[in-house]
């Protein structure tokens, strides 16, 4: 799968498990409860770092079995089953990534407009910053499952 179609599907997988959601609570409930919404879903900088720590030690050990398959080494059992456990984990937070992003993506411009007071523009900036970066990472994600294809070896 080439960059484009991994952007593209990160897109519209963010807007359905996080834009949809956001908008439907917009548009039938109001803005202020999209707000509690996305306060609930910001968690705590050591869970966060924690999310941070688990991609880490998923896209090294990702970059290990890579280095091994270009050299066309066997991987050792253990490693395959650790990798097969880390691919588990960096798919749920690819999800978390992606949901996050089409959060954001929706969410921000019509809070802006109709709840001025709430956030202000910096904010809606930050945040899309936050959502590419989001995109770019489940990218990453997308992409070292399709390049290793480890159960092809």
């Amino acid at each position: 799968m080439d960059v484009r179609k991994h952007i593209f599907s990160s897109l519209l997988t963010g807007l359905f498990i996080g834009g949809l959601p956001c908008t439907l609570i917009a548009v039938f409930i109001s803005v202020e409860s999209l707000m509690t919404f996305l306060d609930g879903l910001h968690p705590p900088e050591l869970i966060f770092n924690y999310f941070l720590a688990l991609y880490a030690v998923y896209i090294l050990l990702s970059l290990t079995l890579l280095q091994l398959k270009k050299k066309r080494i066997c991987f050792p059992l253990w490693l395959l089953k650790i990798h097969a456990f880390t691919n588990n984990v960096g798919h749920t937070i690819q999800g978390v990534f992606l949901a996050i992003a089409g959060g954001l993506f929706v969410s921000l411009p019509p809070i802006l407009v109709v709840e001025p007071e709430l956030i202000n523009l910096a904010t809606v900036v930050l945040g899309y910053f936050l959502a590419i970066g989001s995109i770019f990472a489940s990218c990453i994600i997308s992409a070292a499952r399709d390049t290793l294809e480890i159960g092809n070896n």
